[in-house]
């Protein structure tokens, strides 16, 4: 936000940010990582809990991470087990960036896009004890994304019919 010595002005831009930031929705660009020979399916794949609570995790010895099966062809397949291991209170962590937990969010909501007052919303909720120490307002989570960031976070623009 741009500071202004006078209130009137920095509550209009003020308003005007806000307004920026509630008509925004953002995802995990799919086709960023396509494009770049990344892989999803792994990013995703390092991110759950191992534990054994999910179908994914449970063919595997409790605390025990394989390298991504061949067989594992469906990102979906990933997002339903990241739903059961993001329930996991250790799943977000108050150690994380602001753009690792913007991903592990958008992973436990099916990337589903998000509007960036969402994301906030859940960050709170996650980061309840930390949230005096660091910053995740709506204008600093939507700078973080706009970036190139190496998550692949990206403003979701609708499909034209």
């Amino acid at each position: 936000m741009v500071l202004s010595p006078d209130p009137q002005i920095s509550d209009q831009i003020s308003d005007a940010e806000e307004l920026v930031v509630e008509n925004h929705r953002y995802h995990i660009d799919h086709a960023t990582y396509e494009e770049l020979g990344e892989s999803l399916e792994f990013a995703i794949w390092n991110r759950l809990c191992w534990n054994g609570n999910c179908r994914v995790c449970s063919k595997y010895e409790d605390g025990f991470r394989p390298p991504l099966p061949v067989n594992i062809r469906s990102v979906n397949t990933l997002y339903n087990a990241v739903r059961i291991c993001g329930r996991r209170d250790d799943f977000i962590l108050a150690n994380m960036t602001i753009l690792e937990v913007v991903f592990r969010i958008l992973l436990r909501n099916r990337n589903e896009p998000m509007h960036l007052l969402e994301i906030a919303e859940e960050i709170e909720k996650e980061w309840v004890s930390v949230l005096a120490m660091k910053s995740a307002t709506p204008s600093i989570i939507q700078r973080l994304l706009e970036g190139n960031n190496q998550y692949h976070i990206a403003r979701y623009v609708e499909a034209a019919e």
